[in-house]
């Protein structure tokens, strides 16, 4: 059965034009394996190259490091930790934002990178989990092969400098999104599941 399904209410993102700085967003639980405090470190290496700020939605173990790498960085004014939103791409950071950013080393399906999608953000993320299915390199988002902070900032300079793309790519996200993970689908594909379930009658003698 599916584990994600778009939100009706949710409001898709309409306009691709970049802001400056440019606006990041990222979410999950605050844990090393999501490798937030890399994407604080690079935004921390970008900025004589490219203005850039992040939003993070999220709670967890990892806070308070992370809270004492954005002081040490002095990126208390480009990095906010917002804590934990159930919709979180439902908040006007999320909404106003340029770009969605994942850079986990492990995921199962990725919840946070489908709802990014659903709402037409463009996305960087490394492939693994579920991203591998639904992800579609250079068509619905941009490809990390691995956690690699310089990857992650060749990408966000590719993006921040074609607005083109970035249209493209929230634009197929979402469309791929509603087409895969809308109610009626998913009705259909749970139908199909439990038809399948359902044990046959043993024939008469």
């Amino acid at each position: 059965m599916p584990l994600f399904h778009v939100d009706p209410q949710a409001t898709p993102k309409t306009d691709y034009a970049s802001h400056r700085p440019l606006r990041l967003v990222a979410a999950g639980r605050l844990v090393r394996r999501k490798n937030f405090a890399l994407i604080i470190e690079t935004l921390a290496r970008l900025r004589d190259t490219l203005d850039v700020s992040l939003d993070i939605f999220g709670e967890g173990t990892e806070r308070a490091r992370l809270e004492k790498q954005i002081e040490r960085l002095e990126l208390g004014s480009a990095v906010r930790l917002h804590g934990y939103a159930a919709r979180w791409y439902a908040e006007g950071a999320t909404i106003n934002a340029d770009i969605f950013v994942n850079l986990s080393d492990t995921e199962g399906f990725c919840i946070v990178v489908a709802e990014a999608m659903a709402i037409g953000l463009p996305v960087i993320a490394t492939d693994v989990g579920g991203i591998r299915d639904y992800g579609r390199e250079g068509t619905n988002m941009l490809k990390l092969a691995g956690v690699d902070g310089e990857a992650l900032a060749r990408a966000l300079h590719k993006l921040a400098e074609d607005e083109a793309l970035r249209r493209r790519l929230g634009k197929t996200a979402h469309a791929d999104m509603m087409r895969q993970f809308n109610p009626q689908t998913l009705r259909q594909r749970g139908q199909e599941v439990l038809a399948g379930a359902t044990p046959r009658r043993a024939k008469k003698a």
